[in-house]
């Protein structure tokens, strides 16, 4: 069976790999000790995201409506978390919501790709800790900005920044946050009830 399945795939992998999730945009950006695993997951556990819990992220820079300078360097984007201070063992549903537990694994599409070019899958480490997956939609790109980070911070990249000054209109960023355990949502996700927007002008 498999002869026949091969070559109907081989234009489909070849045309998949290296960019995350084989949409063709780039590849999710990884901060802290988060990895592209625990982004798996966060992207898995999507549709249970509470949206407005109170143990959702606040975004605290960029401001909502603020007007960021597009001579200026590139910003900084922070904000807290109700989660931040949970510790490994101790976060306040231990796995007990079965239906909110995911593990990172490779899809089917990365299986198959790595029977022919490997995956780094198996080489990742585990991730417990808050995680913090960032979805910034800027008007007039094809491709959100992602990234996946344990950290309360993301300093925008050159690229990233480029991208943003090249804005047509607001643009706006979604913080959806979990807490993991060896790469299993353990508590969460959460979600702010609306995402916060800006602007860059000259």
């Amino acid at each position: 069976m498999f002869p026949i399945v091969f070559p109907v795939l081989l234009p489909w992998l070849a045309g998949c790999g290296g960019d995350g999730d084989g949409d063709g945009c780039r590849q999710v950006i990884e901060g802290g000790h988060a990895t592209e695993g625990a982004w798996n997951t966060m992207v898995d556990g999507d549709e249970d995201a509470m949206v407005g819990d109170p143990s959702a992220p606040d975004i605290t820079s960029p401001t909502e409506g603020q007007v960021l300078s597009a001579d200026d360097a590139a910003p900084r984007f922070t904000w807290t978390s109700p989660i931040a201070s949970l510790g490994p063992g101790s976060p306040r549903t231990t796995l007990a919501r079965s239906g909110m537990t995911r593990v990172a694994g490779p899809t089917l599409l990365e299986s198959l790709v790595s029977l022919f070019e490997g995956t780094a899958w198996a080489h990742e480490h585990p991730v417990t800790g808050a995680v913090y997956y960032l979805q910034i939609t800027v008007p007039g790109s094809d491709c959100e900005i992602r990234v996946i980070t344990t950290e309360l911070e993301w300093q925008v990249d050159d690229e990233s920044w480029a991208t943003m000054k090249g804005a047509s209109g607001d643009i706006s960023v979604q913080i959806t946050s979990a807490y993991m355990q060896e790469t299993r949502i353990s508590e969460g996700p959460y979600r702010p009830a609306a995402p916060r927007t800006f602007r860059v002008g000259p």
